[in-house]
């Protein structure tokens, strides 16, 4: 196997015989944004929004079917480069990305008649590159400190143990709870939910809170045991 890999949805190129030929430099998605031209003034006032736009990784691979490696028929490949999952790149240790691949690959044989294919593989990745090995973060006094050591925001799940009316501080952020047990808030996909069931309903909120880079104070009211955070760190 060559130095260059990638890993789609837990399983590694070097799995089924994929050579990578070269892979996405280091990236970061645009900053969505309104571009507005006002009369008599040079250039244009660009408002901008608190997101940021995906962006599209090209991996270009190569097939060696003549050269003794192990590698797997087109039908498997293709059936594993598909869908949505994590993908990590060998030349960006410690990180993954969450990514979607919506487009059929083309597999271009190197010499007509020959088995040898190249192809290139596009993913469609959120804009952030996400830190790997992360532990959560156990709180059971409130006022404490949660420090984002990263260069953007996180939106993290945040899970509340406890009973009857909470109200979470997060970095100033108010969240306001019924609480039977548990709830979680998973602030990336911005809902609520219980032993797997939708609890949008015991949640009361103004914004979804973040993890800003920085110290971010976590304080409650209520009757709370622990609050569980994993942060879901990144960076831009």
């Amino acid at each position: 196997m060559g130095d260059m890999s990638f890993t789609w949805r837990g399983v590694s190129s070097d799995v089924h015989g994929v050579i990578v030929r070269s892979l996405p430099a280091p990236t970061s998605g645009p900053q969505r944004h309104t571009a507005v031209v006002v009369p008599g003034r040079h250039g244009a006032l660009h408002l901008m929004e608190n997101a940021r736009d995906e962006v599209l990784l090209n991996i270009e691979c190569y097939l060696p079917y003549e050269q003794g490696v192990p590698v797997s028929d087109l039908r498997t490949i293709a059936g594993w480069l598909s869908g949505s999952g994590r993908l990590t790149l060998s030349d960006q240790p410690g990180v993954y990305f969450e990514g979607t691949i919506l487009d059929a690959i083309s597999y271009q044989p190197v010499i007509p008649g020959f088995e040898d294919r190249l192809f290139s593989l596009p993913v469609w990745v959120k804009p952030h590159a996400y830190v790997a090995g992360v532990s959560d973060i156990v709180m059971a006094v409130s006022g404490a400190e949660v420090v984002n050591p990263y260069t953007a925001e996180s939106e993290p799940a945040i899970k509340v143990v406890g009973s009857g009316d909470i109200t979470l501080d997060v970095g100033g952020v108010d969240v306001e709870l019924d609480v039977d047990g548990y709830i979680t808030l998973d602030c990336e996909a911005r809902l609520a939910h219980k032993d797997g069931a939708l609890a949008g309903s015991r949640v009361n909120l103004s914004e979804w809170p973040t993890l800003k880079p920085g110290r971010n104070v976590i304080s409650w009211t209520g009757v709370v045991t622990a609050v569980t955070i994993s942060p879901r760190w990144r960076w831009v």
